[in-house]
């Protein structure tokens, strides 16, 4: 795991700090100026505001971890991965092609209802921006 952190902390770090940019210090300005607590102010300015742009984080995130292949090749003896397992299904000797179209569609299922979820709360979060 600690690999696996090493490896992606640049790209979410750079994307996390890229998205926070987009606080603006006039409404930093405005809710210290209403005494707003320090919980107050990270929900308005960072969690109300960003929420897709932090559940996209997740998902590249957890893809990155998913489909590493060198970490996860080197570890395989001592913890499965699943990238692993799917290599093992379609090259080596023990090549199973039916075990190995189940692993790719469990891959695709789970990319699709991640697309669709972040589709789903971006939709989410544009309608509340209309609304208000």
């Amino acid at each position: 795991m600690l690999g696996h952190t090493l490896l992606s902390f640049p790209v979410l770090a750079s994307f996390s700090i890229t998205t926070h940019f987009r606080v603006q210090n006039s409404f930093i300005q405005y809710l210290d100026a209403h005494q707003a607590s320090f919980i107050e102010k990270l929900r308005d300015l960072f969690f109300t505001p960003f929420q897709a742009d932090y559940l996209l984080t997740f998902l590249l995130a957890f893809a990155m971890i998913w489909n590493e292949g060198s970490i996860n090749n080197i570890l395989s003896d001592v913890i499965p991965s699943f990238v692993s397992e799917l290599n093992k299904t379609i090259t080596g000797k023990a090549v199973d092609y039916a075990n190995g179209m189940d692993y790719f569609l469990i891959s695709l299922t789970l990319a699709v209802s991640s697309a669709a979820l972040w589709n789903f709360i971006l939709l989410k979060h544009q309608n509340n921006q209309a609304q208000s």
